[in-house]
């Protein structure tokens, strides 16, 4: 008897591993597994339909050649190999499925009929084989359901790849892939893939097939990702069971190792594997595509009840027919029963205050039975049966979100006795629903219902992130791209955004800000690009000769939200030419040295078309050693006019000094002005008496000074030299200190000190100088020195105090009663 075999089949094409995807016609993509025992399973996808008839017709060639081998690459590719592939005969394909002690390929059965009859069409079976299939898969004696037989060229081409990649037996039988059982562990093999088509039927067809290759080993074998464990949530009488296959942001996809997924279950997760119960009887199969991908499968039990335990685990399956589990991913959930009723929203009022709300609801369990006149005339039997059914319930929670499918958070709660609540501060359209809580049911929810609320509230500004222009090289028109944040990206109060909309600007007006913008679009409506986006961008047109005209374009951007309120505009992104020259240099006209400082003019740099910032930049003395740049300088902000005085140079000093002149990223520089300041210019006629001590006692040198003065001192400049070294700038006093210290001077060194003062209107005294010579000890004749006067025959000028040696004599007791001393004892107590 021959029947037609309908199958009704929920799946969709999908790419397997990164080798199977579309890619452009007349190519064979070829891709392989590398197992620990001496094998390599090979899987291989024409990528066109037409293609693909040409190998079922004529086969497939299959080369292998040794390349590697324990480790090395051959010189010469050696063991050529080759593997003529053609479809099995139908007759292979009955025996296949029709297997009557076959029970434990089930799963098989259904992918080689689904192969057998996009190959064969119609296929003869027998009542007795008719009645094996139906068992194994559902078949629709319909007219109205096309037999896959039937189907156009494509459909079959789709169905052919999608069943070979669920099953790899299939795969083989279908001439689209091998099991390659002679391999060696400690070689590697390069693998070629070609029509078997004759050079005639390629030309008539008008196609040109690319081969494909593969190079292979044992080396290559890796271990698959664990699984994840299954989020489940309870429904009634139902476990849904949840997990992600796909997120792009934590870098993280199964979906080039696994084709397809299976539900085991047991109540006892101490028994092995095999006789957990596998749930989904079909392969269950992502049909989406996304930075995310998530899948999830519901199990019906109506024997569930409140505190049982079950057990749930992933398995995952290769295009190669290998099965994963991962142990440790076993998901242990404890069922709570859940409501076969729910709460109700029955009105919804709002109050006198702008934002408050009275929430009324029931709670009510149907009462099969019953029409609605009995139940308004207050049937007695009726109350009875209702509150023999009612749900116990210890408080009701009122939840808010924005939207309808969103988080719901925390409005208010109430007694489990009340059916009504006020609800305040919904100022923005929102979702609304109850939450009854019940001991034993856990929660339970209410549809979300609608509030919108008079909202005259505005969305915030608009932040915009960038414009980018380039030139289309085919029309020569300047394309400008503006991006900005989403609003109900980053704002929570903004999360009723509809749109934006775009305005422009051509020019300035004299007061330096943009002139009225026009507004150049209809409203922007984000979801209709990518909901997971956190920018929006416009694109914009220019003409040739619009940045010519106008070296600047100025863009803002408005925010709307679902009652037409808007934002302010955004602050401007500006876009210039960037064709357009880079400004003139500036160029010092005159310089003048006072007493108040150096006096400089310029001429600005001449574009006039927008404001140019210009920084004044000095070096100091030595820059010929450095390279001349404005970049490690002291800089200065320049006023609007062309003249300033440097009130911060000195004398004895050499400066150079540059302009530039700054618009948006272009930096031009005048060329340097070199100054020499005279140090009689910016002095005064203020005496600095500077007095250097060396104190071995406290191991230092002392540096003490006195000014007469009537201004006020801003600071003193010390320069120091030790040994042969020139003196250099050393340190900075506060202006009301009158000494410092060199501590920890090194012995029999010379030490060079110069110091003036600095005034506040930036005058400075005269240079006073000493120097000195720090000695490792005193003289040992030496008995008394004060001050300047000298009561021995010898001079050390390290020893301003008095030492005390053996045998001491101050040979004039008068003297000696006169001076101001300290004491040091050496060698004695």
């Amino acid at each position: 008897m021959k029947k037609n075999i309908y199958i009704i089949i929920f799946f969709l094409s999908i790419g397997i591993m990164n080798t199977f995807g579309q890619t452009k016609p007349t190519k064979i993509k070829i891709s392989g597994r590398a197992l620990q025992s001496n094998a390599i399973l090979l899987r291989w996808s024409p990528d066109s339909s037409v293609l693909w008839t040409l190998g079922n017709a004529y086969g497939y060639k299959l080369t292998r050649t040794t390349v590697k081998r324990n480790g090395l690459m051959l010189s010469t590719p050696e063991n050529k190999k080759t593997y003529n592939i053609k479809i099995s005969p139908e007759a292979d394909w009955k025996t296949k499925v029709l297997d009557p002690n076959d029970n434990t390929k089930t799963n098989d059965s259904t992918y080689h009929i689904m192969m057998a009859g996009v190959l064969f069409g119609e296929v003869d079976y027998s009542d007795t084989a008719s009645t094996a299939i139906a068992n194994k898969v559902k078949i629709v004696n319909d007219p109205k359901i096309t037999n896959v037989a039937q189907e156009s060229l494509e459909e079959k081409y789709d169905m052919a790849m999608l069943t070979a990649d669920l099953k790899f037996s299939v795969a083989k039988m279908a001439a689209l892939g091998l099991s390659d059982l002679t391999t060696l562990n400690n070689e590697v093999y390069r693998y070629k893939i070609e029509i078997d088509a004759p050079q005639s039927e390629l030309t008539t067809k008008n196609i040109t097939v690319s081969a494909d290759s593969i190079d292979i080993g044992a080396v290559d074998y890796f271990v698959y990702p664990k699984l994840p464990k299954l989020t489940p949530k309870l429904n009634y009488r139902s476990i849904e069971l949840k997990w992600q296959i796909k997120n792009k942001n934590r870098n993280y996809s199964l979906e080039q190792y696994y084709v397809g997924y299976s539900i085991l279950k047991t109540s006892n997760k101490t028994l092995p594997l095999t006789q957990y119960q596998t749930l989904n009887k079909q392969l269950l199969v992502s049909v989406t595509d996304g930075d995310t991908i998530r899948m999830n499968y519901i199990d019906s039990d109506t024997t569930l009840k409140t505190g049982q335990k079950k057990y749930y685990l992933l398995k995952g399956k290769s295009i190669f027919d290998e099965e994963v589990v991962t142990l440790d991913s076993l998901t242990e959930v404890i069922y709570t029963e859940k409501a076969n009723y729910f709460p109700r929203i029955v009105s919804l009022n709002s109050n006198s205050t702008i934002g408050n709300y009275t929430v009324k609801w029931e709670f009510l369990p149907p009462v099969v039975g019953y029409n609605i006149a009995s139940i308004s005339n207050g049937d007695t039997l009726y109350n009875n049966i209702r509150d023999t059914l009612k749900i116990p319930v210890s408080q009701y929670i009122i939840k808010k979100s924005n939207t309808f499918d969103g988080v719901f958070t925390n409005l208010i709660t109430v007694s489990g006795t009340l059916d009504s609540a006020s609800i305040t501060q919904i100022n923005k359209t929102s979702y609304i629903k109850v939450v009854a809580v019940s001991p034993t049911y856990g929660e339970i929810e209410s549809v979300p219902i609608l509030i919108q609320p008079k909202d005259d509230v505005p969305p915030q500004k608009p932040i915009v992130v960038n414009g980018i222009v380039t030139k289309d090289n085919l029309t020569s028109k300047q394309i400008v791209k503006v991006t900005w944040k989403r609003n109900d990206k980053i704002y929570s109060s903004d999360s009723d955004v509809a749109g934006y909309r775009v305005f422009k600007a051509n020019r300035l007006n004299p007061s330096g800000k943009t002139e009225e913008p026009s507004q150049i679009t209809d409203m922007i409506h984000v979801w209709r690009y990518n909901s997971d986006s956190l920018t929006v961008s416009f694109i914009d047109t220019l003409d040739v000769k619009a940045l010519s005209l106008n070296p600047k374009v100025y863009y803002k951007v408005q925010a709307f939200d679902k009652r037409d309120n808007h934002s302010i505009l955004s602050d401007s992104v500006v876009i210039s030419n960037p064709n357009k020259a880079k400004p003139s240099a500036p160029v010092f006209k005159s310089y003048q040295i006072t007493k108040d400082g150096i006096k400089l003019t310029w001429i600005r740099s001449n574009d006039n078309t927008t404001p140019t910032k210009h920084i004044l930049v000095r070096l100091e003395t030595p820059f010929q050693s450095i390279k001349v740049s404005p970049l490690n300088g002291l800089t200065f902000n320049l006023p609007k006019d062309s003249t300033y005085i440097d009130k911060t140079v000195y004398g004895d000093t050499q400066y150079a000094y540059f302009i530039c002149a700054i618009e948006d990223a272009d930096t031009v520089l005048s060329n340097p002005l070199i100054i020499d300041v005279p140090g009689s210019i910016l002095e005064t006629s203020v005496q600095l008496d500077l007095k250097v001590n060396a104190s071995r006692i406290n191991n230092r040198i002392e540096l003490k000074w006195t000014v007469t003065n009537e201004k006020q001192m801003s600071q003193f400049e010390i320069y120091r030299g030790v040994g042969s070294n020139q003196t250099s700038s050393w340190k900075i006093v506060n202006g009301d200190d009158l000494f410092t210290y060199d501590q920890d001077p090194k012995a029999n060194v010379q030490y060079k000190y110069s110091i003036r003062g600095i005034f506040e209107d930036g005058t400075a005294t005269k240079w006073q100088s000493v120097q000195l010579i720090f000695p490792a000890a005193c003289e040992k004749d030496v008995i008394i020195i004060r001050k300047s006067a000298i009561l021995t025959n010898t001079l050390d000028e390290a020893c301003e105090e008095i030492e005390l040696k053996p045998g001491f004599d101050t040979r004039n007791t008068a003297t000696n009663q006169k001076i101001e001393y300290k004491t040091k004892l050496s060698g004695q107590n």
